[in-house]
């Protein structure tokens, strides 16, 4: 289980409501139901939310949430084990000692570029997580860039990621925009993705996060 700064999120327990967070920022933006049950189940969602409320503690006050195979399970068992009036940090010790729950202004990290493809120092831009059904083409993301690029999408870059779990099913990739696209622009272009031959898996940079030194 590892956590991301702001409300940076890779597919996890609170997926959805990321999506639903994105849905307010990006207005053309089109969530769909695939989307939503594909980061996560309704059901698991929901009971991590009673577990959340049971022990009076506010999602809005912790930064986004991420974790692995597994991880929503042990994350579910976790909080059982715990009493009314916890903190986020019983729950989560390995907090950052700066990050402060409730105030977002206090989440922040070092910057660190996705890979190669990324940029390298700030000022960054938006990136989408994306995956298809393994095996694939093997240039099954070069001709993704290559037709987003000719439909005068801003993309800066793009690369697999290196997902250490050998039983993953997809393969999964990360694709940059240009530095100063707009979040009407990031909408529009997560649409087009929607009518390619990939799923997106969630938004984990918008480009506007504050990162420390």
């Amino acid at each position: 289980m590892r956590l991301a700064a702001g409300w940076l999120l890779v597919a996890g327990v609170l997926g959805v409501l990321r999506w639903r967070r994105l849905r307010s920022h990006l207005k053309r933006r089109s969530v769909t139901r695939q989307h939503r049950t594909a980061i996560m189940p309704f059901s698991e969602l929901a009971a991590l939310m009673a577990e959340f409320r049971r022990l009076g503690l506010e999602p809005k006050n912790l930064p986004g949430l991420a974790t692995g195979l597994g991880g929503q399970a042990a994350l579910l068992a976790r909080l059982r084990e715990l009493s009314p009036g916890v903190t986020w940090r019983d729950v989560f010790p390995e907090l950052p000692v700066h990050w402060t729950p409730g105030r977002p202004e206090t989440w922040s990290t070092a910057y660190r570029p996705y890979g190669a493809y990324d940029y390298q120092e700030l000022q960054t831009a938006a990136a989408v997580q994306l995956c298809w059904e393994k095996p694939g083409e093997p240039d099954h993301l070069e001709r993704l860039v290559a037709a987003a690029r000719e439909a005068k999408w801003p993309v800066y870059g793009a690369g697999l990621m290196d997902i250490k779990n050998p039983n993953r099913s997809t393969m999964d990739a990360m694709v940059v925009l240009r530095s100063g696209t707009t979040e009407d622009e990031l909408g529009d272009f997560t649409t087009w993705l929607e009518a390619q031959e990939v799923t997106i898996v969630a938004i984990p940079r918008l480009g506007n996060e504050t990162y420390s030194d």
